[in-house]
């Protein structure tokens, strides 16, 4: 089988109007592929940053796959949250970026978003916290239906992706 090694890290987070980032981060793929070894969802710790403008996480990822066939092409979701002062998580966002399928470094950015309730969820969130949040995160992955979530920017992820391919040409899996 052909396979796939992601090794790589989140760095940081910017843009985020919030302090007290972590974030949370699954692997997605295609029933053609198969998990041969490491982790394919994974959390970082909170980060506190002296400026609130960045958040360091220096997170790791390691995943090596197996596929015969390159629909379903891994993509990694994203769920951004904060800590509040009374230690609840907030919902900051959630993004989604695809796998790079050539091989190498690549740094990438990930755009996050989170949803906009109504007008009485935006005066509860301002003066409570909290957010709208998703009931199935397949709406993201899945793209249907997704054209009706009303969205709001909330900032972006920073990736370092190291992408390692082998046997991709002794199997004809053409990428």
């Amino acid at each position: 089988m052909a396979e796939l090694h992601i090794i790589g890290e989140i760095v940081s987070g910017v843009g985020f109007s919030s302090p007290n980032l972590f974030c949370s981060w699954k692997l997605s793929y295609g029933n053609a592929w198969k998990e041969l070894g490491g982790d394919t969802e994974g959390q970082t710790h909170v980060d506190i940053p002296s400026d609130y403008t960045t958040a360091i996480f220096s997170h790791p990822i390691h995943v090596h796959l197996a596929t015969r066939d390159v629909q379903g092409w891994p993509r990694i979701l994203f769920r951004v949250y904060r800590e509040s002062i009374f230690g609840q998580s907030e919902l900051c966002g959630y993004g989604v970026t695809y796998i790079p399928s050539t091989p190498g470094m690549h740094e990438l950015s990930c755009h996050v978003w989170k949803p906009v309730g109504t007008l009485l969820h935006q005066v509860l969130e301002f003066f409570l916290g909290g957010s709208p949040e998703l009931v199935d995160d397949d709406v993201i992955l899945s793209g249907t239906n997704r054209q009706r979530i009303c969205t709001t920017t909330s900032g972006k992820l920073k990736l370092r992706i190291n992408v390692i391919t082998r046997n991709f040409d002794k199997f004809n899996v053409d990428i």
